[in-house]
Parts: C-alpha cells; structure tokens; sequence
C-alpha cells in the first residue's frame, strides 16, 4: 500500500494519495490540483475515486481540477455535509461546497468503496461536522478532522456538536485493534498510541 501525503492550502490540510496495484484514491484533495494531478502521474497511479472525510472548504477545493485533468472521477461525500448551498463564506471569502461540483455519490455508515484492488470501509464519526466520516483501508484509518495527534477537531463550527463528537471518539477508543492513523492536518500517529496518550480518548478505555 503507497500512501503519499500532500500538504496544501492555507491551512496545510493533509491530502492522502492512497495507492495499490496501480490503482488509487484521493482522500481530501486541499488545493493544488496540478501538484495532485502530477504526483499521481509520477506514481504511475489511476485515480478511481476522490473520497472526502467532511465537506469544509479546505479538505475539497482541487476536486474541479483532479476531474477535468483525469475524467469523471466519482466524488463521495456523506450526505449529511452536501449542502444546497452554493458557496461557504469564511473570513469574508466565498469557496465552493460539495453541492457546487455535481454529481456526488452518498456514503455513510458501513459502506464500503470498490477501489479496484483494495476496499475503503466508512465510519460515520460526527461530532466536527454532521456528516464526518472516518475512511478504513486495511490497517489505516484516515480520521479528517476528527482525530489528531494528542487533539480533536473544532466542534464549534456550523454543524459540529461537543455530544456527537465525544461518541465518535468513545466509538474510536474502543475499536479492538491498532491503526495508522492519517489526520487531516499535522502529524500521523497511532491509534493505540491515542488512546494511550490523547487526554480525549484515554477516558474510554474498556
């Protein structure tokens, strides 16, 4: 399994080439979409999928430029993030919303993704939004904005909830074997080495 990481964007969001067997999916494509689009052809890769965890700005801004470079690439995204509106306005500047790309494809909850030559499970973990997901592929979890080395994402942005997150997390802390974990912005971990040390996990330990 090749899993290429891709900082981007103003907020440094984590974009995950994820790859096997010349196939890949995008999980969370930032910015950038030429810097995508050539790492991809480098690694001799075909995208089969761009897959997002949540439908913030900063986690899907290059999906125009990742479809017109290589095709119709179907985007999934859970339906509880794929507003009607058109625009999300932060700090005064407009940016696309999932709704604005058309054609999106629904996850949610034990879907499973065809990626060709390797599946993606969904885990529905709201809490940073309605509609976050958590993306399994065999022993890497893809956790968004809902869990980061030592922390947590924000749930105080429209549609995040202190309640809904806690569950997610307790959900997380009580899965019965390890993970990498890849969050959508700093540093990789463990998900063992979270529950051990990250003061929101360690609280629900079987």
């Amino acid at each position: 399994m090749i899993v290429k990481t891709l900082i981007l964007g103003i907020f440094d969001t984590n974009c995950y080439i994820v790859g096997k067997d010349g196939n890949c999916v995008i999980i969370d494509p930032a910015d950038n979409g030429n810097k995508i689009n050539s790492t991809i052809e480098k690694l001799q890769l075909k995208p089969v999928a761009i897959l997002l965890t949540h439908s913030h700005f900063d986690h899907i801004l290059a999906v125009p430029d990742i479809r017109n470079h290589w095709g119709d690439i179907p985007v999934y995204c859970n339906e509880l993030d794929c507003s009607d509106k058109m625009h999300e306005i932060f700090m005064g500047k407009q940016y696309p919303t999932v709704s604005s790309f058309g054609d999106v494809t629904h996850y949610s909850e034990g879907d499973i993704v065809d990626a060709k030559t390797f599946k993606v499970k969904v885990l529905h973990t709201p809490g940073h939004s309605e509609g976050s997901v958590i993306l399994e592929i065999e022993n890497l979890l893809f956790t968004g904005d809902t869990l980061f080395k030592g922390t947590i994402g924000r749930v105080d942005f429209e549609g995040g909830d202190s309640y809904k997150m806690k569950e997610s997390l307790k959900r997380l802390a009580k899965l019965p074997k390890d993970y990498q974990v890849f969050p959508g912005h700093e540093e990789p971990s463990t998900l063992e080495h979270e529950k051990k040390t990250n003061p929101h996990l360690t609280g629900y330990k079987k």
